[in-house]
C-alpha cells in the first residue's frame, strides 16, 4: 500500500512539489510533516514512515475501512462524510 502511495503521489522522485504546496516522496504539506515529526520530506525513511503513521491514523475514524481511509488521505478527511466518497 505505501508503494502505490509513493508511486501515485510522486512516482518515487523525492524533489516533486504538487502545485498546491505538497512536497516529496509523499507529497506532505508543512503542516502534515510537522503534524507526524517527519523533518526532511526529502528522506525516504522518513517520508516513508510518516506515511504510514498517517494512513493508520486514518484508519481509525473509518474503523480500518481502506477505501474511506485512502479516501480520506487523498481528497481531505473533512471531505468524507456518512461514510461516503466524493
Amino acid at each position: 500500500m505505501l508503494r502505490a502511495a509513493i508511486k501515485t503521489d510522486s512516482d518515487f522522485r523525492q524533489d516533486t512539489v504538487w502545485r498546491k504546496g505538497a512536497f516529496g516522496l509523499m507529497q506532505f504539506t508543512s503542516n502534515t510533516a510537522g503534524a507526524l515529526r517527519v523533518a526532511d520530506v526529502r528522506d525516504f525513511l522518513q517520508s516513508i514512515r510518516g506515511e504510514a503513521k498517517q494512513l493508520r491514523h486514518l484508519l481509525n475514524p473509518y474503523e480500518n475501512d481502506l477505501i474511506l481511509a485512502l479516501a480520506a488521505y487523498n481528497a481531505g478527511v473533512h471531505r468524507i462524510k456518512g461514510g461516503k466518497i466524493p
